[in-house]
């Protein structure tokens, strides 16, 4: 293997390892999203289910009406 190859290769591999981790990152950080979008929603069924009202809701998650009503109609809350 000469000098032109082996630096090739090396780089490679370099660009290999980095794609990996990015990759890796990327997953990480999608799963922390999903996570937190699963708690949001539990928490938005269960303040609903013991009575809060939907601005309640809204105002003790900072979210949106829309992303609240969506979520409950999801779940057959509301129609």
């Amino acid at each position: 293997m000469g000098i032109e190859q082996f630096l090739l290769e090396r780089e490679r591999k370099i660009g290999e390892k980095k794609g990996i981790e990015k990759g890796i990152d990327l997953g990480i950080e999608k799963g922390i999203d999903l996570g937190f979008e699963k708690a949001m929603k539990k928490t938005i069924l269960n303040g609903y289910n013991n009575g809060l009202s939907i601005a309640m809701i809204c105002n003790i998650n900072e979210l949106s009406e829309e992303y609240v009503l969506k979520v409950l109609r999801n779940n057959g809350k509301i129609d």
